[in-house]
């Protein structure tokens, strides 16, 4: 048996990135397992999925390009569905798409301003893996994008002007050129924006400055007002106004404190400010928490508030009962309250006090005689006044 052969565990992990074991038992290197070599780099696809502003890396000491995490080695062949591809072949054969990486640019010298890459593929070479042990890539810098121009021509509005006779426009024609030149770009370069540099002003926003003359960066916050009390419309003070609330003042020009009371009148007690602990919820005077079944809240014959029963004795315009045992209950005579009245005196002789059916026949039989007599005048008037004309 051949002596083992040891070594450095950097140069084992590079061994295991360089073999893989494929299914007819060879060994081969993929682009992603693989640490090129200074005399024979490894060039790949990088992807660029959107315009985007890159930002340095202090460790790899180069621009990383935000978002281009996918690269393609360059391997031709056809996918899964018959398509000819670059990209990563698996074991078959297959292309089975791109490899996760991180990918940068160089930083051209100290004083460059962070460079903008647009969305594309770029070629590019892999020079490292980071601690997750995928890919690092480097691409070149792409030029920057030329200055518009061209023969087109745009024509602009300069003047409006309104007449009796209609509107009259004014317009200017300006080439490609022209606009280019015309446009500004920047919010810094505005001859109005006196802030010169972005710098020290994160967070900030743009106002108005003190002069009224031109824009400039500023707090979110006026440093005048940075409480409540310090705006113009507000009140100056919180000492006296404990338990208060805000309300618009009478004039409609202001915010002021209010005090909110709840007052109360007639047969409700409590009230105050709501917000205060001292408040005191709204009841009836003398209002009780159980008044028990049947009462009713009025007054006694005192005049106090409160629950009590009610009875007909209580009333004011109710006799007293005392004294009056088995007697009626009558309207008096000046109709102006009740009085008690004596029962109806017992009858001491019913018979004397009936009628027999012969009297009532008898008195009956004279009614009806009388009744007749009156019948027999009534006509023989009647015939008398026919006699003389005057009635039918």
């Amino acid at each position: 048996m051949p002596d083992p052969v040891a070594f450095e565990f950097e140069t084992a992990k590079s061994l295991l990135r360089l073999l893989k074991k494929s299914k007819d038992g060879n060994f081969s290197a993929e682009i992603d397992d693989t640490i090129p070599l200074d005399h024979a780099p490894a060039l790949i696809w990088s992807y660029v999925p959107a315009t985007v502003t890159c930002t340095y890396d202090s460790t790899v000491k180069a621009w990383i390009i935000p978002g281009a995490v996918t690269c393609y080695p360059i391997n031709s062949g056809v996918d899964a569905n018959g398509l000819m591809q670059w990209g990563k072949n698996n074991s078959d054969g297959i292309v089975t798409g791109g490899i996760t990486c991180t990918t940068f640019t160089p930083k051209l010298s100290e004083g460059q301003a962070a460079p903008s890459i647009g969305k594309g593929f770029y070629l590019g070479t892999i020079f490292g893996y980071n601690g997750s042990e995928q890919p690092r890539v480097l691409i070149g810098l792409p030029p920057a994008p030329a200055p518009g121009g061209g023969s087109a021509t745009i024509e602009v509005v300069t003047d409006v002007i309104c007449t009796p006779t209609g509107i009259e426009v004014s317009t200017v024609t300006l080439s490609g050129a022209d606009y280019d030149n015309a446009v500004i770009r920047q919010f810094l370069a505005l001859s109005d924006v006196t802030p010169s540099s972005y710098l020290a002003n994160q967070g900030r926003v743009v106002k108005v400055n003190d002069a009224a003359t031109a824009l400039e960066f500023g707090p979110i916050v006026d440093a005048n007002y940075t409480t409540f009390i310090a705006l113009s419309d507000t009140p100056n003070v919180y000492g006296t106004n404990p338990y208060k609330v805000l309300t618009v003042a009478s004039g409609s020009a202001s915010i002021v404190f209010s005090a909110n009371n709840i007052t109360t009148t007639k047969s409700l007690a409590g009230g105050g400010n709501p917000n205060d602990p001292a408040y005191v919820a709204l009841s009836l005077l003398n209002d009780e928490t159980s008044p028990g079944n049947n009462r009713v809240y009025g007054t006694t014959s005192a005049g106090v508030k409160g629950y009590r029963t009610l009875q007909l004795t209580a009333l004011t315009d109710f006799p007293s009962t005392t004294g009056h045992n088995g007697k009626f209950v009558k309207v008096n005579s000046g109709g102006t309250g009740l009085q008690y009245t004596g029962p109806l005196a017992a009858v001491a002789d019913v018979t004397a006090h009936t009628i027999s059916s012969v009297d009532l026949a008898t008195a009956v039989s004279s009614a009806q005689t009388a009744i007749d007599d009156l019948t027999s005048q009534v006509n023989l008037l009647l015939a008398r006044i026919r006699s003389q004309g005057l009635i039918s």
